[in-house]
């Protein structure tokens, strides 16, 4: 089985992902979320309140101590809390169901929708797909929902070669 970075330049072959910066960058996003394995969102139980507050200040930032501990310890309840109401998730459940997924950490009903469709994967009705052997490379294939992936439309453009240091 080909590894996470093999199957990467495989996708940016198929898809005509050239530009050194902008496959490095691609890459860069996969390996901070997920060091290039897939892979399912972790549990946040064992993590400094600080650092959760950091990571989701504006849905958890209100929280006090004891509160966060509290909802930390149940898997369910803290990614409902974190992505609940967001990103095509509006189910009790749809926040722990559609965590974080893949090289890319596809998260929200919307997103696993909205791609599976355009792969033709029935990722809503089966979120664990987005970490099957292979799916690197059609994950990255559409590695973000457009709006998100316009963020990034410059690491296709940008010539590095062009920047003095």
């Amino acid at each position: 089985m080909p590894d996470s970075l093999e199957i990467l330049r495989r996708a940016f072959a198929m898809d005509g992902i050239g530009a050194p910066i902008a496959r490095a960058g691609i890459a860069a996003i996969a390996m901070g979320e997920s060091g290039l394995a897939p892979r399912t969102e972790a549990s946040y139980a064992h993590t400094p309140n600080a650092r959760i507050k950091a990571i989701f200040p504006s849905r958890l930032g209100h929280l006090g101590d004891d509160d966060l501990d509290r909802l930390k310890s149940d898997d369910a309840a803290f990614f409902d809390a974190v992505y609940g109401g967001m990103l095509g998730n509006h189910l009790v459940g749809d926040g722990y169901r559609y965590r974080g997924r893949g090289i890319i950490q596809l998260t929200g009903r919307g997103n696993y929708a909205a791609l599976g469709r355009k792969l033709g994967v029935a990722l809503e009705d089966n979120p664990d797909l987005a970490n099957a052997e292979g799916a690197e490379a059609y994950v990255t294939r559409e590695w973000q929902p457009d709006k998100v992936r316009a963020r990034y439309d410059w690491l296709f453009t940008y010539d590095a070669t062009a920047v003095e240091i």
